[in-house]
């Protein structure tokens, strides 16, 4: 499993991009190889992925976290290119965007709004806005990974003051390393896709994702 930073700065960031990130199984091929997630604030996004020498044309799996500009706008460009495209016969296939329900509902007013009716002609038929729930698991990508997820919980600690700094010492580092279970890299595990939306007085807390690695 790859993963390709796009951007790392915050919403009002002006010498880089806003973050979102790109992960690639390597393995699969180039029609269902990458995940999209977050799209910044705008096409820079088209931008950076260009960079990164990733075809826009190649994200076919996105997921949206949340409504804040500097994560939604970019996935507006990438809806627009997708559904502009299918309509002139430049794209084959589907795509689809996952997003819990206040993002679906925004993503399809403003493609509605924005774009002819032949364009939104094509979403629901072959790009999808998927609703995800509380909770809900869905196998997104195959890789090297073993399981991921997103939490919501470490993001809206953090807007409370409340998220602490945990350094391990060496005997906790040595203790996990040891329970690690190494496999052959030719052995295929499946990357687990947690969703877990969380709601409070129509406020949307953001998706954070928690990756351990080892480097060697």
């Amino acid at each position: 499993m790859k993963l390709t930073m796009l951007g790392t700065g915050n919403a009002v960031v002006t010498e880089c991009y806003n973050t979102c990130f790109v992960l690639e199984d390597e393995e699969r091929t180039q029609e269902d190889r990458y995940f999209l997630v977050d799209g910044g604030g705008g096409n820079g996004l088209l931008h950076q992925l260009k960079e990164a020498g990733i075809s826009w044309k190649d994200i076919r799996v996105m997921f949206l976290t949340h409504r804040h500009l500097d994560h939604l706008m970019g996935m507006i460009w990438m809806l627009r290119m997708i559904l502009q495209n299918m309509q002139r016969g430049n794209y084959e296939g589907e795509a689809v965007i996952y997003g819990h329900d206040e993002v679906i509902a925004l993503l399809r007013e403003m493609a509605e709004k924005l774009l002819t009716k032949k364009e939104c002609a094509f979403l629901d038929e072959r790009l999808h806005l998927v609703e995800v729930k509380d909770g809900e698991e869905k196998t997104i990508l195959f890789g090297l990974t073993g399981t991921g997820y997103f939490d919501l919980k470490a993001y809206e600690q953090y807007n409370d003051g409340k998220m602490t700094d945990t350094i391990p010492t060496d005997e906790q580092i040595e203790a996990s390393l040891s329970s690690l279970e190494y496999r052959s890299l030719f052995h295929r595990t499946r990357l687990h896709i947690t969703v877990m939306i969380k709601l409070r007085k129509n406020r949307t807390h953001t998706v954070i994702p928690q990756t351990t690695c080892v480097i060697r």
